[in-house]
């Protein structure tokens, strides 16, 4: 499990499953953060909002949205799709989202992934 650089207290944990749900923002979506887990080293986060049903660990891509209630942009996420020339930054999901769900994509650094695509190590996703 990541543990949080930083002395943020409050902080949603950064995990790699979970059954909790988190329908109520606890930092602004777009949060960037660093965390190290004894394993994997050190990665960065971004906190996001599920624009629909993304899989434990499954690669997506992020969408800042203009939230008119909030009068402020959000991050949303969704399964990245397996297209060429796609354009957008990818993360990974750290845990199954159900759409108007928060929590924790990794950015940078290395972490376990689910991918349906056949795709080398080493080499571009789409």
């Amino acid at each position: 499990m990541f543990a949080n650089s930083f002395p943020l207290i409050g902080n949603p944990p950064i995990q790699f499953s979970g059954l909790t749900v988190d329908t109520t923002p606890k930092f602004p979506p777009g949060f960037v953060l660093s965390a190290v887990d004894p394993w994997w080293g050190a990665g960065e986060f971004i906190y996001a909002r599920a624009a629909g049903t993304i899989p434990t660990q499954n690669l997506v891509t992020f969408t800042p949205v203009f939230d008119s209630t909030l009068h402020s942009y959000r991050y949303d996420c969704v399964v990245a799709p397996n297209t060429a020339n796609v354009g957008r930054m990818l993360g990974v999901a750290m845990k199954g989202m159900a759409s108007g769900d928060y929590g924790w994509c990794q950015s940078a650094g290395l972490c376990p992934v689910s991918c349906g695509a056949s795709v080398a190590a080493d080499t571009s996703f789409g």
